[in-house]
């Protein structure tokens, strides 16, 4: 698989405190350094105690969880457990006068989880078990004159959507919020396995119909496996659940294509060319189309490792001399002096200061 050529389409859903939500984007990479708090501290008491037991459930669930969240997730984790918390405070102040201490320990299996809706598929009952949590802390105020939410939702449900939980119901009401870009930025559209348009009603209805057959893809892998934390939509249509500390790997020739999980260079370097998988990683091989390999491709030998070594081979600065002994790797002087190289391999010796009497 090319990276230039293919094109994915991430998904992240963040299941904590009751709240869940899928996110569709375009892959990018996410450095794992963000678990630290809003840098923005609240003047009111309240909110003051949002933030703060927010604060302290992330911790537990960093500490605790078997699939913490990681780099920016936890700060959408952050906003979704603020939310939980505010959509709480009307029966928390019925027993609190005033905050009460911050806690740990309270992420219960009511509250861990994501929240399920069996009543009838209709707007009504939809928006009474998920628009309040999905509307605290949420401006939506472009997106909601665009697309008001009720309109949206018998939109979905007219397509025969099935909204079974609350990952369903949001990821489904946050496409609004892409196609309020996509409209403004047409650059966007080649990204979204939709047939090439320059029309934008034609593009939007093929956007949502292609982006509810994913939802309903993700949501019944979730929810088959729990643990399940995202995933990636190949151009052909297969799905590869994520999880955390999952990685897809797929060679083509010398090289190879990552998804998942972020790996450091020696990391990957170990997985091509030795074979070698990086301690508490599930590392899965697949071909060109998605599909799993009964068995991992052989690791890079010597020879392809030379070719792989003369192809990147870069020329050395100006005046370098070779270490005394060394012996250069066949084709390398033919590699360099074809890219204009000058220089020599023949054995040197640094000419010796002068002694001081």
């Amino acid at each position: 698989m090319n990276r230039k050529s293919i094109v994915i389409t991430t998904v992240c859903i963040l299941m904590v405190s009751g709240i869940a939500i899928f996110i569709f984007s375009r892959r990018k990479t996410v450095n794992d350094t963000s678990r630290t708090s809003s840098k923005t501290a609240p003047e009111h008491p309240w909110e003051a105690w949002v933030h703060e037991q927010a604060e302290m459930d992330i911790k537990l669930i960093i500490e605790e969880s078997k699939y913490p969240p990681e780099g920016d997730d936890i700060n959408e984790v952050r906003k979704e457990l603020r939310a939980q918390l505010f959509a709480q405070l009307p029966e928390i102040k019925k027993k609190f006068s005033t905050p009460p201490p911050v806690t740990k320990g309270e992420l219960t299996e009511k509250r861990v989880g994501v929240k399920t809706h069996s009543g009838p598929q209709t707007v009504e009952a939809l928006m009474a078990s998920f628009d309040e949590t999905y509307n605290n802390e949420r401006p939506h105020t472009e997106v909601d004159e665009k697309y008001p939410q009720a309109e949206w939702l018998q939109m979905l449900l007219d397509k025969g959507t099935l909204i079974k939980d609350y990952g369903d119901y949001s990821g489904l009401m946050n496409l609004r919020g892409n196609l309020v870009v996509l409209e403004k930025d047409a650059s966007g559209w080649t990204s979204q396995f939709v047939p090439e348009t320059d029309d934008w009603e034609t593009f939007k209805n093929a956007f949502i119909d292609v982006k509810i057959e994913q939802a309903e893809q993700l949501g019944e892998a979730r929810r088959a496996d729990p643990s399940i934390t995202g995933g990636y939509f190949l151009g052909n249509g297969t799905f590869l659940p994520g999880k955390p500390k999952r990685v897809y790997v797929q060679k083509s020739g010398r090289g190879a294509s990552f998804l998942g999980s972020i790996l450091t260079e020696k990391q990957k370097f170990n997985i091509t060319h030795r074979g070698i998988h990086p301690e508490g990683y599930e590392i899965i091989y697949i071909d060109g189309e998605g599909n799993l390999l009964d068995e991992p491709p052989a690791p890079m030998s010597v020879e392809e490792m030379l070719e792989e070594m003369l192809e990147n081979a870069t020329l050395p600065p100006e005046g370098w001399i070779p270490p005394e002994g060394w012996t250069p790797p066949p084709g390398l002087e033919e590699t360099l002096r074809a890219k204009g190289w000058t220089g020599s391999f023949s054995p040197q010796v640094l000419p010796k200061s002068p002694q001081k009497n």
